[in-house]
């Protein structure tokens, strides 16, 4: 198992994974996702299992916080922990890191919670018809 940066060659796996674990949203497109990788202020990494990326996140570096903007782990690799390894990486910049979560995905808020986070506000009606729940881990 290898944590390392996701690089130009990996998009379209990554745009597989993302399509996989993300229903109800809206996707990044595959030019959003190379943007991400050309970007500085992104930090995208992957984590990889015999040459396969089974799991990856998006974060967006500010000077004072880490906005996570995606994680997402294959179905038949959840529940493995690689979430929560992906997590722990971005702990080491010590740095306050802040999520939103649709407050229907239950599965992603109790990842969350587990992993440290905590509510700390709601956008009302973000996804359409659901709040979006802003939480955040120090």
């Amino acid at each position: 198992m290898k944590i390392d940066k996701v690089n130009l060659s990996d998009i379209n796996e990554i745009a597989k994974i993302e399509n996989e674990c993300f229903e109800d949203v809206e996707l990044y497109s595959l030019q959003q996702l190379i943007d991400c990788v050309n970007d500085s202020n992104y930090l995208f990494l992957k984590i990889t299992i015999n040459e396969e990326i089974v799991a990856f996140c998006l974060s967006n570096l500010t000077l004072d916080h880490i906005d996570l903007c995606q994680i997402a782990v294959k179905k038949e690799f959840r529940n493995k922990s690689y979430g929560t390894q992906l997590i722990d990486y971005l702990i080491n910049f010590h740095l306050p890191i802040f999520i939103e979560v649709n407050e229907i995905n239950h599965t992603a808020i109790n990842f969350y919670l587990k992993n440290g986070f905590q509510q700390i506000s709601i956008r009302k009606k973000y996804y359409k018809n659901h709040n979006g729940i802003i939480m955040k881990k120090c």
